[in-house]
């Protein structure tokens, strides 16, 4: 497979010269296109910042991040948006969706601003609808569907721009685990079907479960990584735990 995401000895500082902190340290790796890829980690362990940073929504310090060749550490401002529309799609513990717009048109809002044409966005929408199983919610109002709902409402609209790379910080955050257990179904699905290339940060064992590599970080630097290969999801989890409680990681998450 090829390499989509390159990072190349990235650090993220924050704070004065006598009070640094350190939150991404000389990191390094390279993710393959079509990978489901977990970045754990305790709390401060600087895994949302390193999301960040391949995200674009912040600067790094020093280092280089490449995606399909491109570094994006070196965009101008006025080219961050279009990369960011054309590459990227984001999925928050928020739902960001907007309350006066059904879920149809929460969805089909960016490729309609992009000046796409309505029939086609007509049928993409119908498309990942269909592929996250809210097609029969699509004319309901987000206050009248359920927080899973509303979840996969929002990869629906990261997805609907065939996006390069998926970008999922805690998306199950804020989801019971039944509606939990669908969206990361409807995410390993997606990674299945379309080969989209996902980076999911989580503190959650059983999100990343879900995942075929995890990255663990600790104090802004990878202390470990996990393969799943051809084990079972539960034999992945149980290596994962091992790492975590090596770590020092929260196991209220467990399931």
């Amino acid at each position: 497979m090829d390499t989509l995401l390159r990072i190349e000895n990235i650090e993220k500082y924050y704070g004065s010269r006598a009070f640094v902190t350190r939150a991404v340290d000389h990191i390094s790796f390279e993710v393959e296109e079509g990978e489901f890829l977990g970045i754990m980690g305790a709390s401060g362990s600087g895994k949302t910042t390193l999301l960040n940073c391949i995200s674009t929504i912040d600067q790094v310090t020093d280092g280089h991040i490449y995606l399909d060749g491109r570094d994006i550490t070196r965009l101008k401002d006025r080219e961050t948006a279009k990369f960011r529309q054309e590459n990227l799609g984001f999925v928050f513990q928020d739902f960001h969706l907007l309350d006066t717009l059904t879920l149809e048109e929460n969805i089909a809002l960016a490729p309609m601003i992009s000046g796409k044409k309505p029939a086609d966005i007509h049928g993409r929408v119908e498309t990942v609808a269909q592929m996250l199983e809210i097609g029969d919610v699509l004319g309901k109002f987000p206050y009248e569907v359920s927080g899973g709902q509303k979840q996969r409402c929002a990869c629906a609209r990261a997805l609907i721009n065939k996006p390069r790379l998926l970008l999922a910080d805690e998306p199950t955050g804020a989801l019971d685990s039944h509606a939990a257990a669908m969206l990361l179904e409807s995410f390993f699905s997606v990674n299945r079907t379309t080969k989209t290339t996902i980076l999911m940060v989580t503190h959650d064992i059983f999100s990343a479960s879900y995942c075929s590599r995890i990255l663990f970080l600790r104090d802004g630097k990878i202390f470990s990584e996990l393969w799943r290969g051809e084990q079972t999801r539960k034999e992945f989890f149980n290596q994962i735990l091992d790492v975590m409680t090596a770590l020092g990681g929260d196991l209220s998450s467990v399931r």
